[in-house]
């Protein structure tokens, strides 16, 4: 799948929940959907993918979860991207669980999916600008 295919794919799976804004669009040669609750804001997430290759789910905070595999078919593609989506949704509404784990604490936000949890992690760079950031 191309990347044009990837935005007509995201446009289709867009929530029909009156409760969600959403937007799609193509940026840095992804295509991309985003998702929030005019209420909150501050509370997004946005899927995105060149089609293949990499898969995304970003929510504020720094927080992701990231699938790579080269020549993924389309039936792939669109199984992740509705499971990425899905979990935007899930994320947006505000059924999370945030907690640190492993021997650096490293923070994490857990969904709950029919399938058992699904963990995003916060990235590298987010982590490093938390421990940095002095408390307000």
């Amino acid at each position: 799948m191309d990347v044009t295919g990837a935005l007509d794919l995201l446009s289709l799976m867009r929530p029909a929940n009156v409760e969600l804004s959403a937007e799609t669009g193509l940026r840095h040669d992804a295509a991309y959907l985003r998702i929030w609750q005019p209420a909150r804001p501050d509370r997004w997430g946005v899927v995105c993918t060149p089609g293949d290759r990499w898969f995304a789910l970003q929510v504020d905070g720094g927080f992701s979860l990231d699938h790579f595999e080269e020549d993924t078919d389309d039936e792939d593609v669109r199984r992740l991207l509705s499971n990425y989506v899905d979990l935007a949704v899930t994320y947006v509404r505000g059924d999370i669980t945030a907690a640190k784990t492993g021997p650096l604490r490293s923070p994490r936000v857990t969904l709950p999916t029919n399938n058992g949890p699904v963990d995003l992690r916060m990235s590298v760079l987010a982590g490093f600008r938390a421990a940095i950031t002095p408390s307000r």
